[in-house]
């Protein structure tokens, strides 16, 4: 807790972590890596859907607002 009397943000676990996506250096990656996030290189929209729910998901998990 900080003085104001709220938690500060930060990350408690590694659980509490999701890539939702590489941007840059895809190429790079191991295919195993690979096969757990989404290449967005080039993208400029916002999240998509699949990465909204994964994201409310991970929201309502660790009561996050």
């Amino acid at each position: 807790m900080v003085g104001s009397g709220r938690s500060e943000n930060c990350v408690r676990t590694k659980k509490q972590v999701r890539v939702l996506g590489v941007v840059r250096g895809w190429d790079q990656l191991d295919s195993a890596t690979k096969a757990l996030t989404r290449n967005r290189t080039g993208t400029t929209t916002p999240l998509d859907n699949k990465e909204r729910r994964e994201m409310d998901d991970l929201k309502r998990e660790y009561s996050l607002r």
